[in-house]
């Protein structure tokens, strides 16, 4: 199984080793800048085919090398990251591509390597002959350890401070036999809600209202800007800051689900997402197209794979509107359920996650043997239980 690592570069770094970084990032893109323009002033692309295109481009290979001084596997990505874009713009067409700054790209055993050494930092980062701390997490530290291969790592600049990111290959765990489901249900004012014997909310109501806060501070921004200008500089910036926090959002609910299901020993049930994109005022459209929904459960997967976990994606149809307990319909008011049949009220995301994991149950029984005869997985026919 193949992950990418996100590790810092140590802020403790002495400033002569942040000047060789600079140094190092500013001479790939001279790199890049020089192959860019040899391509499109020799019209490489008339070549069409990738292997031909690169080919051409490594006439220029120790120009290159020797100009700038540059490690050797430097030049190389940089020559096959023009290729690429050059590939890419074949296939979609319309005018040159502009080359824009790309994150310099190092390979394993060559321009650099990680190892362990000393206590105040964990990790290291040896890249083109010059160590340099890292600040890996816990688990970051241990899925490097655990790394079967360790493969190429892409190094970049935001907001000031360095970072590299590693793709490693990871072993994954034996799948368990699961004892029972954990029936999930994403929503946008709730993360996420767990069935248990009690209902589990993750919520970050305070991250979503800084998002909201950052939306408005766009808006006024946008306002201001000269005719015909879309973005500036503080509009990017903020519309990163609001890809971390939903980023955040994504890992940390992910984490806490597969954390229930490992202790457990349970299999999770995850409703298979369908977001309508319209029919809603400005407001929802912009919270739907914000909701991590999605990569919650790509999160919830590699998480749960890399612990032996089965995760199934079922059918949400019908699942907010049908009992949990009777099987009878209901309304929801806001964040209330009330059943028509049997009366009883609940919180409207926990009935939905009951009736999500009560479908997986079906799910797993039939994985385990096709020929037993169960629901299927159709929101019209959902298993009716006992009380909880």
């Amino acid at each position: 199984m193949k992950l990418t690592i996100h590790l810092k570069v140590s802020e403790k770094t002495n400033r002569e080793k942040l000047l060789k970084l600079e140094e190092l990032y500013s001479k790939y893109q001279m790199a890049l800048s020089l192959f860019y323009n040899y391509a499109r002033d020799n019209k490489v692309y008339e070549l069409r085919k990738k292997t031909l295109i690169e080919r051409e481009l490594q006439k220029l290979y120790y120009t290159v090398k020797e100009s700038l001084a540059l490690h050797s596997q430097l030049v190389q990505s940089a020559r096959r990251d023009i290729a690429n874009d050059i590939v890419s713009w074949l296939e979609v067409g319309g005018e040159y591509p502009k080359l824009n700054e790309k994150p310099v790209t190092l390979v394993y055993g060559r321009s650099y390597r990680l190892f362990e050494h000393g206590k105040e930092f964990k990790l290291w980062a040896k890249i083109c002959g010059i160590p340099y701390p890292l600040e890996p997490g816990d688990r970051q530290l241990e899925l490097i350890r655990k790394a079967k291969k360790i493969g190429e790592a892409t190094l970049f600049k935001r907001d000031g401070k360095w970072y590299l990111n590693v793709s490693v290959e990871i072993q994954e765990s034996k799948p368990i036999n699961p004892k029972g489901v954990l029936g999930v249900d994403l929503g946008l004012k709730n993360t996420a809600v767990i069935a248990g014997s009690k209902p589990i909310f993750i919520k970050h109501r305070h991250l979503l209202y800084k998002i909201t806060r950052y939306w408005k501070q766009i808006d006024k921004l946008k306002s201001k800007l000269p005719k015909g200008q879309r973005t500036s500089k503080r509009i990017k910036k903020l519309w990163r800051k609001i890809a971390r926090i939903n980023d955040f959002i994504a890992h940390d609910t992910s984490a806490k689900i597969v954390q229930i299901a490992v202790q457990i020993q349970k299999a999770i049930a995850l409703e298979r997402l369908e977001v309508p994109n319209n029919g809603y005022n400005r407001v929802w459209s912009r919270r739907l197209s914000n909701w991590v929904g999605g990569k919650i459960i790509r999160y919830v997967q590699y998480k749960a794979k890399l612990n032996g976990i089965p995760v199934i994606l079922v059918n949400p149809a019908y699942s907010s509107r049908k009992c949990h307990v009777c099987g009878g319909d209901g309304e929801r008011f806001s964040s209330t359920f009330k059943c028509k049949v049997c009366g009883r009220t609940y919180n409207a995301d926990f009935n939905a996650s009951v009736n999500i994991a009560r479908r997986d149950i079906a799910l797993l029984a039939r994985r385990c043997n096709p020929a037993s005869v169960g629901l299927r997985n159709d929101g019209r026919k959902l298993p009716t239980f006992s009380g909880e």
